[in-house]
């Protein structure tokens, strides 16, 4: 699985260069309230194919139901990639595959 270049943005840490990606539309269930707002995060390396899901714990903007004021900035996705490696993302793994994460935006893990 590859992220598209249209719509995701690239950030630039000390462990590498990503590409990271909210869905624009919530789906169903984000619209309704029903699950959260998830993250996509992979490196921009070419053989580097491993795709890490981070569910983030808030609601997505355009939901719905629920109100959100909670911004993603990159300084929150940052901690996203750091947090998923030290818990055992590996960006450069061989084949693709994909690693979900579970980390609250306020910096607090479940």
């Amino acid at each position: 699985m590859s992220l598209p270049k249209k719509g995701s943005r690239i950030i630039e840490i000390e462990t590498g260069t990503y590409r990271w990606l909210i869905r624009k539309k919530p789906t169903y269930d984000q619209g309704l309230g029903w699950a959260t707002m998830t993250v996509a995060i992979e490196s921009v390396k070419e053989d580097e194919k491993s795709v890490l899901l981070v569910n983030t714990g808030i609601y997505h903007p355009d939901n719905w139901v629920k109100p959100n004021q909670t911004a993603v900035t990159p300084s929150v996705i940052r901690k996203m990639i750091l947090a998923a490696i030290n818990d055992g993302w590996e960006p450069g793994a061989s084949g693709p595959y994909q690693f979900n994460y579970q980390l609250t935006v306020d910096g607090s893990e479940d």
